[in-house]
């Protein structure tokens, strides 16, 4: 009989504990995978929001390249013939070409907000991500290298109008 009484309690208390047991852990699961799920959203808003601003980007990079491409006619233009047989005409389709100065500001916010907020660690596809960086550094090489092409256009631009005054357009 004194086992009895014994043994009840115990099972009613280890019985309990089991319960207790088995909810801390289905809570903990359920946190964790909630957690995760989370997680695996802001990576992808956050990858949303760097190819939103990746296309922007190339429409940036479509824009220079078309006034580089543009220049760069322009040159082959002046270059191909003496100044005397240049045709007004084909000198006016270049016009804005010739004293525009233009930088390249390209967007980077979203790269920014995804690499300081800790998402990045938190992408998978390890490819992608290599890609996603080069792609805002070769951003920074185009800026740098347009940025380099201006500052020297700009300073052939200022040396000229020292030399010879500005031009007159009345």
């Amino acid at each position: 009989m004194k086992k009895e009484k014994f043994l009840k309690p115990t099972a009613k208390y280890l019985r309990e504990l089991s319960v207790v047991v088995a909810g801390i852990i289905i809570t903990f699961g359920l946190s964790n995978w909630i957690s995760y799920r989370n997680e695996q959203k802001d990576v992808q808003r956050s990858l949303e929001a760097v190819k939103t601003e990746l296309e922007d980007n190339r429409e940036i990079v479509q824009q220079q390249f078309r006034f580089y491409d543009t220049a760069g006619k322009f040159a082959q233009y002046l270059a191909s013939d003496r100044p005397e047989k240049l045709n007004p005409d084909s000198l006016a389709k270049y016009d804005y070409t010739k004293g525009a100065i233009i930088y390249m500001i390209y967007k980077s916010s979203a790269f920014e907000m995804f690499k300081s907020s800790g998402t990045m660690r938190l992408v998978k596809d390890k490819q992608l991500l290599a890609g996603i960086i080069d792609c805002y550094k070769l951003l920074e090489i185009a800026k740098s290298g347009g940025d380099e092409y201006m500052k020297q256009k700009w300073n052939v631009l200022l040396s000229f109008f020292t030399n010879n005054g500005l031009p007159n357009r009345g």
